[in-house]
């Protein structure tokens, strides 16, 4: 590739003339955008949806024994006045269940989310001692949608064995396998029988011995205690001494003595190794089982982290051929399923981005040198996500699909511009560089024009700020990187992968020069009809503003037909269903109906399996389904 020494000396853009000075470095400095992009995408993380930060901070306050109405006047009462004087609370909702109470406090989106929630432990801690002294210790957290489990299992076993030793087996041999797989954060276990040590206090032994209730629990209370009594120095060695609980076996509590009485818990009480009352049944299909439910870490990759997780499965219950599992929600197939169809279709925009370029240019090298800066400019972009903490997502890549159609029109300004000057016989060093000088100005405000449309969106508040927020700045990183492409790559290209054209020329009359697609008689069939179509248009201005208003007004009518949603219909073949008797239910009665419902639900042969939740800490009252259909 030499130039020869008479051709006129560039004199154009300086970024283009310095792209087509050196082929090398812009070769380079493209191909570490593929790389670099290619990397960011291997590593980012792959979700339905963006990141949704809710403004909402959620205080559980359990209050044990005491009944929805109690709750309600002694801690979310006093706990609403003192969280109302906070600012930037927008909402405060309450909800009071028997020894439980539940206060969502929701935010202004301009809220620093870190120090609204030191305040809100502040507060609470003011109204915390004049709550009643039975109430435990206040939980905090940030609601957050990524915090749903991405992965639900039903266990059960296959054989008659006992509840109680499944719900031990899953809790010390299944789950600690499952949360060393790579991102998974937090799983939760319902159902079963859970092993506890039952102390059962006889009334009258009680009344005869004089003996409060309370003395016996604050005796068993103290002697479960593990103590720390100091550090010694023995010689050169440092020792931590601890004083242990006393209790090793369910019999030692049986030997505890009761302080200021000669009696000890024997005496009053029987001691029993048995379960824990019961506050939840779990049932698959009508049948015993165990739900498990999976999370993951903060920021993770959904599909990762569920095939982590089920490679875990495997392994732990290849140990256990008694027990069996089965998968009812997985969120890792829903995520692959969308984020493949959209990859799909921003590749087919590629093609018929290429397909329509062709037909137009009718020359299939002048398309490939115009096309060839897509998969920089789309790489490219992974990278830019990556930087600003983005997430492949069905929203940034449909940003992506968007993309290609509108990156791709600085290339053919400026690569059209720069043919034109080849057929009038510059060179194509001196074409590169006129034409893409001609147009520079031209190309960047369109696509800045680009940029001021799209990025705004980024910046819009509240729960629609937080989804499309990807989309306005997926949209803009690629437009200013097409910028750059436009001109760097494309001039380079356009200078070194054509040769010298003979100059088209028609001699209309002396000294003036028309190119072929400037002579009316050789304009192409395309540019014919739209000439006519044009010229109809100005001749019968009137018809053509009936027309469109007629097609505007259409538009308006249709669109009233339309549907509306704030996401798509994701097509999932499961959902949830819910109910609630009246406060006060006992669990038996609630646990009648989930089981009349279950057998409606499984008559429908469109249902696969129903996983049923009855109850809960606090919510004897309620029941959970969920259906999982046919495929």
């Amino acid at each position: 590739m030499t130039t020869p020494t008479s051709e006129p000396k560039l004199n154009g853009n300086r970024i283009a003339d310095t792209s087509i000075r050196q082929p090398v470095f812009v070769t380079m400095l493209m191909l570490v955008a593929l790389v670099i992009g290619a990397l960011a995408y291997t590593t980012l993380p792959v979700n339905l949806l963006p990141d949704i930060d809710l403004q909402v901070i959620a205080v559980t306050v359990p209050y044990p024994g005491a009944g929805p109405e109690s709750v309600a006047d002694q801690v979310a009462k006093p706990l609403e006045d003192e969280l109302s004087t906070l600012s930037g609370v927008t909402t405060i909702t309450s909800n009071s269940s028997e020894g439980l109470a539940s206060i969502a406090i929701e935010f202004t989106q301009e809220t620093d989310m870190a120090a609204a929630l030191q305040d809100v432990r502040e507060h609470v801690g003011l109204v915390r001692a004049r709550l009643p002294r039975e109430v435990d210790e206040p939980l905090f957290r940030r609601l957050d949608p990524a915090q749903r489990p991405i992965l639900t299992l039903a266990i059960s076993s296959k054989s008659a064995m006992n509840p109680a030793h499944v719900r031990r087996l899953i809790e010390d041999q299944i789950v600690p396998a499952i949360q060393s797989a790579p991102g998974v954060g937090s799983t939760t276990l319902t159902g079963g029988l859970v092993r506890q040590i039952n102390v059962q206090l006889d009334l009258q032994q009680l009344m005869a011995r004089r003996i409060l209730p309370s003395q016996v629990s604050n005796a068993i209370a103290a002697a479960n205690t593990n103590l720390g009594l100091g550090d010694v120095r023995i010689g050169n060695q440092g020792v931590n001494l601890r004083a242990p609980s006393v209790l090793a076996a369910p019999g030692d509590i049986a030997e505890i003595g009761i302080p200021g009485t000669p009696y000890f818990v024997r005496d009053v009480a029987t001691i029993e190794d048995g379960y824990a009352d019961v506050e939840t049944y779990s049932r698959l299909n009508g049948s015993d089982a165990i739900s498990l439910d999976i999370r993951k870490q903060s920021g993770t990759n959904t599909v990762a982290v569920v095939d982590a997780a089920l490679t875990s499965l495997d392994r732990a219950f290849a140990q256990y051929p008694d027990l069996r599992y089965q998968i009812l929600r997985n969120d890792a197939e829903q995520v692959r399923a969308n984020v493949n169809g959209a990859i799909e279709e921003m590749l087919l925009a590629v093609l018929f981005a290429l397909l329509v370029v062709l037909f137009f240019f009718r020359d299939l090298r002048n398309t490939l040198v115009t096309v060839a800066g897509l998969p920089v400019i789309l790489i490219a972009t992974f990278a830019l996500m990556r930087l600003l903490g983005m997430t492949i997502n069905i929203v940034s890549l449909l940003a992506l699909s968007l993309s290609v159609g509108l990156v791709i029109d600085d290339a053919i300004v400026v690569r059209e511009n720069i043919f034109r000057h080849m057929q009038r016989g510059a060179t194509p060093r001196m074409a590169a560089s006129q034409g893409t000088a001609e147009v520079s100005l031209s190309v960047l405000a369109m696509t800045l024009t680009i940029i001021a449309v799209f990025l705004p969106v980024a910046f819009t508040s509240g729960l629609t700020g937080n989804i499309f927020r990807a989309f306005g700045l997926t949209v803009a990183g690629a437009m200013a990187i097409s910028l750059v492409e436009a001109f760097t790559l494309a001039p380079m290209l356009s200078a070194f992968f054509f040769s010298q054209q003979r100059a088209h020329t028609q001699q209309v009359a002396a000294g003036e020069q028309h190119l072929p697609d400037e002579a009316p008689e050789q304009l192409g069939r395309v540019e014919r009809s739209y000439e006519r179509l044009l010229g109809w248009t100005l001749r019968h201005r009137f018809v053509a503003v009936v027309i469109a208003a007629g097609v505007a007004v259409g538009s308006v009518v249709a669109a009233r037909g339309v549907q509306f949603a704030f996401l798509p219909d994701p097509g999932r073949n499961e959902f949830g269903m819910r109910f609630e008797l009246p406060p006060g239910a006992l669990l038996e009665q609630t646990d009648r109906r989930a089981r009349q419902a279950e057998q409606i639900l499984l008559a429908d042969p469109a249902v696969e399996a129903v996983l049923s939740r009855v109850g809960g800490p606090g919510t004897p009252e309620t029941a959970t389904f969920f259906i999982k259909l046919h495929a």
